[in-house]
């Protein structure tokens, strides 16, 4: 913010407008992210999983579009009201719901985990999708996707998206893209053994679609 403004007083003609497009793009944004997140969506599945990992899936928006790697910022209200926190998505781009995984490492995922062991559901206030890795993992024949810990997320949504594995059926892409992917390896760093069950039931059906 200092710098426009001393933009502006260095050169009150030219430094002027290129402030006020500023402004104007930087007002519209915000403008569009506080109307984007301003509704909470009550999630469709809350899960608890072991080594404090808190599953949460939520609808949809229809014009919601992302890509494998996107994340998204939450708010909970019932937690709190000002903070967001930056997830990256486990779902699938053509998934119904959109999937996040978090763990409990800080003092507020702390309590997201707490309370979620006693709760059915939660009001979520989701701001995003945004972002994605500028990397086309269809265009080559052999792809290796490495993760450690909850940070394999982007992997699994590779992994749907590689084998069409969906959270629902309902949905079908109306453009299905090549998809030239004949080797697949995931190397997935986890501290215990029973991490692996975090996703399991996705490895288990990509598993059976590569035979």
């Amino acid at each position: 913010m200092p710098f426009y403004v001393f933009t502006a007083l260095h050169s009150p003609t030219v430094g002027a407008i290129f402030v006020y497009v500023a402004a104007a793009f930087f007002v519209l944004d915000r403008l569009i992210r506080g109307f984007w997140g301003l509704w909470p969506r009550k999630t469709v599945s809350l899960m608890v999983k072991p080594g404090g990992i808190v599953c949460l899936q939520l609808p949809r928006h229809p014009l919601a579009t992302y890509r494998v790697g996107s994340y998204v910022f939450l708010n909970i209200p019932s937690l709190s009201f000002v903070q967001w926190h930056p997830y990256t998505l486990s779902s699938g781009p053509d998934d119904d719901c959109l999937e996040i995984h978090i763990k409990s490492l800080g003092d507020h995922t702390q309590k997201l985990y707490e309370r979620a062991k006693d709760r059915g559901s939660f009001w979520v206030r989701v701001d995003g999708p945004y972002g994605a890795p500028r990397f086309n993992h269809r265009r080559f024949e052999a792809v290796m996707l490495v993760g450690g810990g909850v940070g394999v997320t982007p992997c699994i949504s590779a992994l749907k998206d590689i084998y069409r594995v969906r959270m629902s059926r309902s949905r079908r892409s109306a453009k299905q893209q090549r998809n030239a992917a004949k080797l697949v390896y995931l190397v997935w760093s986890a501290q215990q053994p029973e991490h692996i069950g975090w996703f399991s039931d996705v490895l288990a059906d990509c598993f059976a679609k590569s035979e």
